[in-house]
This record gives structure tokens, sequence and C-alpha cells, in this order.
């Protein structure tokens, strides 16, 4: 069902500015978005992974308000909200222009106002500025909605029979880039000699390259617009006669409407941030339950080891959910992109909660286990299965709408699936751990308040647990729900069809009207 580029995917030999090529081969493309995905999450985990050395800043900083010198872990968390903040305003204005603007000019303009942003993030440390970070951490998350609603839609017209393969990879660089900049400012940050504000550093000296290769990609189809957009972006409203009248130009709201009337759209956003919710809650305390339960000694050891076995659950869990997609797209797609739509929903949605499913199955047993590897290794399987519905979620939330405004559905995803779960989750759920284990609660030096009582409270630690597995059932629920809405969808439509065929024979007549 997807669409082609001008040239076949066998031309993935040249480099994407080779002159006599009228638009950049599809690989390289996927090369490129991939590449740029993973630098923006390293970026996103340095500051979570040298969590205490941005406190230790915020507490030295000239300007910081008195408020955050006497809470610095809440500076920490209005710096996370403004980045996320930032991103989920400029991913909604970048989908309504991604319809009217040349998709290259929105990634090349986008990841430079990036680049310069990580600089300030870094230069904030020398100026001893926490307004200085505070802005740099905004303008990265504007800069960087940029590409992420531009490469999905272009990786499902242009991978051809490999489209969710191509997709998957490209998803996998957020939980490998996420680890990696978890660990990465974890080093840096720990080093006498650097400090974190050179993680930011040698990442915008590393990701310049990279940056620079997106002016010279080259994208004649469609006149560099998405697929399904056109540089006026209007439709032609007709009279009662059937004639065309004026020419009504699509608003942003225009667009949100349509994407906010989609049931199939709205589960499946549902359920997608009831997966995210999850990741977000063990990603921030995997590491403090793991301690607490005296799995490891030492919060730098659990904290790696959960962060390996989350970064192989992404490159092994990724790849094999695209493979999936492939052949769901095989075998459910072909003909008009829109009506594939409808074919290919039911089947897609319900392989995403077989993953969901298995992916609970899986994780349920690190709540009796007590030998270090057996818990990691459930969790592996559990987070492999979340991985590999993730491909299969993004082909649902384009599906979901008409093409021409998937950009507005991944926009409004992001936007829901956020405020619905990473920001509240890690909240309520970390509430919970410190309401049914109060002795595990970490102190400012790193330690357990009361590490000897913190040992008799292990079962509130695993009831915790308990309680983030069995919330993932509402995923699988959610999911059900977004497949019995495309399944219905599909059903009024073959009726249609049918009623539309029967109509056009006239039984008096015994032959076509």
């Amino acid at each position: 069902m997807a669409g082609s580029s001008d040239r076949s995917l066998a031309a993935d030999d040249n480099v994407w500015f080779f002159p006599r090529y009228k638009s950049t081969p599809p690989k390289f493309l996927f090369a490129l978005f991939t590449m740029l995905n993973l630098i923006t999450m390293i970026d996103r985990g340095i500051l979570p992974g040298s969590s205490t050395k941005f406190s230790a800043f915020v507490g030295l900083a000239g300007d910081t308000p008195s408020v955050f010198k006497r809470n610095p872990d809440a500076a920490l968390g209005l710096l996370q909200a403004a980045y996320m903040g930032g991103y989920t305003v400029a991913i909604l204005i970048n989908s309504h222009l991604a319809h009217t603007r040349k998709w290259k000019n929105l990634i090349s303009g986008g990841m430079s106002v990036w680049f310069l942003a990580v600089i300030g993030s870094g230069l904030s440390f020398a100026a001893s500025s926490f307004y200085l970070l505070l802005f740099s951490r905004i303008v990265t998350g504007v800069a960087e909605a940029s590409f992420h609603i531009v490469a999905p839609p272009i990786i499902q017209d242009r991978g051809g029979a490999h489209s969710g393969f191509y997709l998957s990879i490209y998803l996998a660089a957020m939980p490998v880039g996420l680890s990696t900049g978890y660990v990465y400012g974890f080093f840096l940050g720990d080093n006498e000699n650097l400090g974190w504000q050179w993680a930011y550093f040698f990442l915008a000296i590393a990701s310049a390259p990279i940056i620079i290769a997106c002016f010279f990609v080259r994208d004649s189809t469609n006149g560099g617009i998405l697929p399904g957009g056109t540089l006026v972006h209007k439709e032609t409203v007709l009279h009662k006669d059937g004639k065309p009248g004026k020419l009504h130009q699509m608003t942003y709201w225009d667009e949100i409407a349509v994407c906010l009337s989609s049931p199939v759209l709205i589960f499946t956003i549902l359920g997608y941030s009831v997966m995210i919710a999850v990741v977000s809650v063990l990603g921030t305390f995997g590491g403090a339950f793991v301690l607490a339960l005296e799995l490891f000694n030492d919060e730098k050891t659990a904290s790696l080891f959960f962060g390996f076995a989350a970064a192989c659950a992404g490159i092994v869990g990724m790849p094999i959910g695209g493979l999936i997609a492939d052949r769901v797209l095989e075998k459910h797609g072909g003909g008009n992109q829109d009506e594939a739509s409808l074919r290919i929903l039911p089947p897609m949605l319900t392989a995403v909660n077989m993953c969901v499913l298995a992916s609970i199955l899986s994780c349920w047993p690190t709540t009796i286990t007590s030998n270090p590897g057996l818990f990691l290794l459930f969790l592996f399987f559990g987070w492999t299965f979340l991985f590999m519905a993730q491909s299969g979620v993004a082909f649902s939330i384009m599906m979901s709408v008409p093409s021409i405004y998937r950009p507005n559905a991944l926009a409004c995803s992001a936007l829901l699936s956020h405020a619905l779960g990473d920001v509240p989750a890690p909240l309520i759920f970390g509430a919970l751990k410190d309401q049914m284990a109060p002795a595990c609660i970490i102190s400012p030096d790193g330690e357990f308040q009361d590490p000897d009582e913190c040992r008799t409270q292990h079962k509130g630690i695993r009831v915790t647990l308990a309680v983030i597995f069995a919330y993932m059932t509402f995923a699988a629920l959610f999911f059900e729900l977004a497949r019995r809405a495309a399944q219905s969808q599909l059903s009024k439509k073959s009726h249609k069809q049918k009623f539309d065929a029967d109509s056009m024979f006239d039984p008096v007549e015994g032959g076509l009207s």
C-alpha cells in the first residue's frame, strides 16, 4: 500500500546529494531520520542521567529563584516540563505547517535551532545561569518537534514492502538514544575534569554533520510537501448545483477536529498513553525498585543494568515488531491508501494487542522473583514485547485518519499521550511507591531514609510493581476498543459499497440502470 519515490530502493548506493538524483534515495532519508531521532533522544537523557549534578548546579547558579534553591528537585521537574511543553506546542504548529511548507525546510531549520539550543544548555554552566538552561531546554523541545511529524509518513510512503521494518528502526532510536543519553550524562557529569556541560558540547559537535546533511536533501515528490498536502492546502466548497464555489483555507482547528472525530485514533492514543506511562515509570523508578529489593548493592550498578536491559529490549523488539507490521501490510494492503487503511487497521490492532498481552504476562514474574538475573530477564522479555507493539501503534495512528491528516494525528498523539501518560504517571506511581514503602524513599544524600526498615518493606515495592503491570491491562482494553471501532467502520464501508452496487441494477429492466 505504501507509495514509491522517484527512484527505486535499489538506488541506495549513492549519497543523498549525488547530482543525478532528483530526490534523495529513500534509504538515505530513513538513515538520516534515524540518526536525528537518536541524537535528540540522547539529548533528552542527559539531564536525568546526571540529575544529582544538575541539582547542585541549580543550588549554585546565580539567578536561580530562592524557591528552587531550597527545592532543587522541583527545578529539575520544571526543566523537564519546560522541555516537554515547548515540544508539544511546537509539534501541533508543525503539523499544520507540514501541509503547506516543504518538509526539508522544516527539518533543516528546526534542527539548526536545536543545535544552537544544545550549545546554550552547555553554556549555562559557564554563565552560572539557571534561566539560560531553562530557555535552552524549551527551545530544544520546540526545535526537536520539526521532524517527528515528518519522518513516519515519509517512511510509510517510501518504505515499500519493508516500511514497517524501516519505521521500527527509526522508532528503536528512541529507547536506545534515551538509554545512551542516560549513561552518557551520568559518566560525563561524574567526571571531575569535564562535567555535564561537556555532554552537551560533545553532542553538538557529533551532531553537526548530521544536521548539515539535512540541507543537502532533495525531494521532488509533490513539490517537497508531504504526500496529501499541497502548497495552498485548500478545499473546494460546492454549491447545491454542484458547481465549485469559494475555496476554503483549512485551519488548524479544522485539522484537529478531523482527528478528534476519529474514535479509532482516540482509543489508540489512550492505549499508547498507558504504554508510555508504564515505560516512563519503570525508567524513572526502575533503579530504585531493584535497589530497594536488594537485587543489586548500589544505585549505579542497578541503574546501569536496568538501562542496559531496556536498550537491548528496544534493539530486539522494535525490528521484530516492524517485520510483523510488514506481514500485516502485505496481506491486507493494496489499492487506494485510505481504503486500504480500513482493511489494515483491525488486524494491525490485533497484532498490537497480542504484543501488549504478552508483555503483561512476561512482566508479572518480576513481582515474586528475588533473583536479579531472573528479574532482569523477565523484564527484558516484557519490554521486548512492549516495544514490538510500537510500529503497529504508529501505523494505526497514521491510518486512523485520511492520509492528508497524518501529521496532525501524530501531533495529537504526542500531545495527548504525554499529557495522559509520562507526565502524570511518575507522580502518581511515585506517590504510591512512597506510600507502600516509606522507608525506601531516597534521601538527598542518595541513600534510603531507613535502610534497615526498607528491608522489611519489600512487599510494598512488589505491590507497586503489580499495580503498574495491572495498569497495563488498560492498554489492551483501549486497543481492543480501537480495533472494534475500526471493524465497525470497515463493515459500514462494505455495506455502503454493496448498497451502491445493488442500486445500479434495475430490477424492472433486468439490467444496469
